[in-house]
């Protein structure tokens, strides 16, 4: 259910830094989708050039937006919070950079917790 003008596009997002087995998941994936899908992924600035690496010898194109979760411990409860509050303005970061009318079309494959989202 394209936009009639090609491939409809699927973007698969992630909010942090630091890769592993999710992202090593969404690039099966995105091996896969690429035959009939317009795959793209969506990372925050500054990911780590190894992920980098295999985005593009797969020919997966990228985009980035400005923020990103903090994924190391938290060591008090306001460490927590602020935590938190990051991940909620990383979230909103993101929708905005997808705009409501692209996250409309577009299949989404993201990494959130539903449980903390």
């Amino acid at each position: 259910m394209g936009d009639g003008k090609g491939k409809q596009e699927v973007l698969y997002i992630w909010p942090y830094l630091e890769w592993g087995g999710a992202q090593i998941y969404f690039i099966g994936l995105m091996k896969l989708a690429r035959e009939r899908y317009d795959v793209r992924a969506l990372m925050p600035e500054g990911s780590a050039e190894r992920l980098l690496d295999y985005m593009r010898a797969l020919d997966v194109p990228c985009e980035f937006f400005e923020a990103h979760v903090d994924m190391s411990p938290a060591r008090s409860l306001k460490e927590k919070l602020r935590r938190r509050w990051r991940k909620a303005q990383t979230e909103l970061v993101i929708i905005r950079y997808l705009g409501w009318r692209r996250a409309g079309r577009a299949l989404l494959h993201v990494d959130f917790g539903p449980w903390s989202s």
